[in-house]
């Protein structure tokens, strides 16, 4: 039987997380700084292990769904990943240009699977894990994140209880992203949770 279990990042699996961040970023989605594509601008595994190893806040914020029983054919345990971001922890200039977080919300950063993970229900245990995170260890009144046109988990996000506060159509979106998906635009969803 295949058990999932989340848990948070620990340096036995920072490559894995690494990979499937790069993958997700890699995957034709749209363009760094707007002038290149995601693929060109990948996190090194040096680079990856030292930011985490330097901020065990940033650790906790990342949450892991592993695969107990068996690697899979790749020899990889980690199927999906969630990076979290509090209001009150700073942020870099790029983030806050995509969205600044405020004090009373959890903001997921981001949420892949594995393309061979995917259809399994990861994503939704993620989710859980996410919402467990910001109600019972950081106290905050909502989850929210973004999402652009075209993706296809949205439908999951809505499923979940999130629902579209508003459109982004910044140029400061485009900036960061391109167009990923094909299509112009993203939405903000929040989930309140009181």
């Amino acid at each position: 039987m295949n058990t999932i279990r989340i848990q948070t990042l620990t340096e036995d699996y920072f490559e894995e997380a690494r990979e499937i961040e790069n993958d997700f970023l890699a995957d034709g989605k749209g363009f760094c700084f707007g002038c290149c594509p995601y693929s060109w601008c990948l996190m090194p595994q040096a680079g990856f292990a030292s930011m985490h190893r330097r901020d065990e806040d940033k650790c906790s914020r990342y949450g892991l769904a592993i695969k107990d029983d068996e690697q899979d054919q790749n020899g990889c345990n980690v199927l999906g990943i969630i990076k979290l971001r509090l209001g009150t922890t700073p942020s870099n200039w790029m983030q806050n240009t995509m969205y600044k977080v405020t004090n009373d919300e959890l903001y997921i950063d981001l949420l892949a699977v594995r393309l061979e993970a995917r259809g399994r229900g990861i994503g939704r245990q993620l989710l859980e894990w996410a919402e467990n995170q910001a109600r019972n260890v950081y106290g905050v009144a909502k989850l929210t994140l973004g999402v652009t046109k075209g993706n296809r988990a949205k439908n999951l996000y809505t499923r979940f209880g999130f629902v579209q506060v508003k459109s982004h159509h910044a140029y400061s979106l485009v900036w960061g992203v391109g167009m990923p998906n094909g299509r112009f635009g993203a939405s903000i969803m929040e989930k309140m949770l009181t």
